[in-house]
């Protein structure tokens, strides 16, 4: 390949980086790949690296040099973090759809091999590195540009011998020898295993343990409702605090463990008359917490099985829907859930444990992401004033000062200053609620000399009006 540039250069059958050889010529190394005559470039324009003196044909000399780097690293070093091995096993009950699962892994470790070989054949298939520790051997393969195949695995499989396999294919020039080891001895993500003794019993210790969290969910469901057919009304009669108890019971939280979550201030919290930590636990416990993934549930299924076992009084049409709408959408937010189409999802994840950790990444990414939604929000926001409003429109805010002012900072976040802002905001006086939102719009849009349509918008934007999703 004309113009390859070459990372390592060979050098008394070593090789070396151009940070170790002097400019050009004078570096003395030949291509790990084809054997002709490199010259160092060291200029201050362009990545130091090093390129064929006569321009040929050599097409592998990245790969080789990458290759024969690893190993030099590996035979040198004698070091090598080897990557977790984990199994996990998920058991089904077809009857109500309860699970257990569970995962079991032994984590990653940085070993010191006691010797490393190169180019060992084992009897059918050659291993590029050969190592053992503490008397045990592993495998290491190396791929750039090929990977094993399933013949030289499955050959891997009969050895029972451990083997790893190292991806070099997403390096790219320039690199240097210390980012290179760094790639082989420390770094994990592109290491995996391709065959491990240790599996099989990992495997099953990880069902074992998912058939006793099976045992126990099941034991949970028969505590709390050994007659299926008095179920949905000897549940209704429950107070909210055996509810609470029931749920928390199913999810195997103590009250304190309660995921912010599963507490979420919605838009219609009102509608049901209980703690909302009482109604999203039970809705979690019911629908989602170690049901089948994927699976489809739906918003208006969901809001006929609170109807059947909470007290409901809606304070405005669809209350409840929307209360289901907004707490669906924070599940969706947190991994949870993945809404398919209108009114229907999908469980992405099934359990507290995997759900916290997404939340726990959210938290982490800090106010710089924050900054960054607030951003993303204001894209999508300013996009939807070009969207036609084709749904239905209630109003749901209470009147007073403080919300207006929050209201109004909030309309000047999204969209800059604007004098119709503040003059759209004191207007909405409680005799202004008497009207229909596109009424009111129009009136005010008489007066400002905004459109009623973008008059529409800043009342949902501020949280006065909301759009029926159903």
């Amino acid at each position: 390949m004309p113009g390859l540039k070459v990372p390592f250069g060979l050098k008394n059958g070593r090789l070396v980086g151009t940070d170790e050889v002097e400019r050009g010529l004078a570096c003395a190394c030949i291509c790990p790949e084809c054997g002709a005559i490199l010259e160092a470039h060291k200029g201050e324009q362009v990545a130091h690296h090093f390129a064929h003196h006569v321009v040929g044909n050599c097409a592998y000399g990245l790969e080789s040099a990458l290759h024969l780097g690893a190993k030099q690293i590996l035979l040198e070093e004698q070091l090598f973090a080897v990557p977790a091995l984990e199994a996990f096993a998920r058991v089904t009950d077809p009857d109500t759809g309860l699970s257990g699962e569970a995962r079991k892994m032994l984590p990653d470790k940085l070993v010191q091999f006691a010797e490393v070989r190169q180019e060992v054949d084992l009897g059918g298939v050659v291993a590029d590195i050969y190592a053992s520790y503490r008397n045990y051997p592993i495998i290491i393969e190396i791929a750039v540009t090929h990977f094993c195949d399933d013949e030289k695995i499955r050959r891997l499989e009969q050895l029972g011998l451990p083997a790893v396999e190292l991806d070099l294919s997403r390096i790219a020039p320039p690199i240097t020898m210390a980012e290179l080891r760094a790639w082989v001895v420390e770094r994990l993500e592109h290491k995996t295993w391709l065959f491990n003794p240790r599996m099989a019993a990992l495997q099953e210790a990880a069902e074992a343990e998912a058939g006793a969290a099976l045992t126990q969910a099941l034991a949970a469901e028969t505590k709390w409702s050994p007659n299926k057919s008095s179920w949905d009304k000897k549940y209704k009669t429950w107070s909210c605090s055996e509810k609470l108890e029931y749920a928390l019971q199913r999810l195997r939280l103590a009250e304190a463990e309660i995921p912010s979550y599963l507490n979420y201030t919605t838009r219609g919290d009102r509608a049901i008359l209980c703690d909302r930590r009482v109604w999203q636990s039970a809705l979690f416990a019911n629908f989602i917490h170690r049901k089948v993934v994927p699976l489809n549930i739906t918003l208006g299924y969901m809001a006929e099985w609170l109807t059947d076992g909470f007290d409901v009084k809606e304070p405005f049409p669809n209350a409840l829907k929307v209360a289901l709408w907004d707490f669906l959408g924070n599940l969706e937010h947190v991994g949870c859930l993945e809404r398919v189409h209108g009114q229907e999802y999908y469980i992405r994840r099934n359990s507290i444990k995997d759900i916290n950790v997404v939340v726990e990444g959210l938290s982490q990414r800090g106010a710089q992401d924050s900054q960054r939604a607030v951003e993303g929000r204001k894209i999508r926001i300013e996009e939807a004033w070009r969207l036609p409003l084709d749904r239905d429109l209630i109003w749901v805010a209470k009147w007073n000062d403080t919300f207006a002012q929050d209201a109004l900072a909030e309309c000047e976040r999204a969209f800059g200053a604007h004098p119709a802002w503040a003059s759209l905001l004191t207007t909405l006086s409680p005799d202004a609620k008497a009207l229909q939102p596109s009424d009111f719009a129009l009136r005010h849009a008489n007066t400002t000399g905004l459109s009623p349509d973008r008059v529409l918008r800043a009342l949902v934007l501020a949280g006065f009006v909301i759009e029926l999703p159903f």
